[in-house]
């Protein structure tokens, strides 16, 4: 069965509840101050981890990106994967996700 979508409720913004739906990538650059900024990017889950990061990793490239960050280059040998999770609750949860 499929669950019904609210529109006041996290379901909305796309995390289902019962499932795991939503991969959270993190990748990070370094910002005018050389301190590290991260940036985050919500893929969907109908890809694995790998097809995740890739995606993300293919947003953060996009010119409108690459303006943001002032053209500083995603630091490629760092990133962090989170599965999004709401459970029948509605507590938002980070997991690791399948392998």
């Amino acid at each position: 069965m499929t669950p019904t979508v609210s529109t006041s409720t996290p379901e909305r913004r796309g995390i289902t509840t019962g499932t795991r739906s939503r991969w959270m990538i993190g990748l990070r650059f370094r910002g005018a101050n050389g301190g590290f900024v991260l940036h985050y990017y919500v893929v969907d889950a109908r890809q694995d981890r790998s097809g995740a990061l890739r995606y993300a990793l293919g947003q953060a490239m996009r010119c409108s990106e690459i303006e943001q960050r002032d053209d500083a280059p995603i630091d490629t040998g760092w990133s962090e994967i989170r599965f999004l999770t709401l459970d029948p609750i509605r507590r938002l949860r980070f997991d690791t996700g399948p392998a």
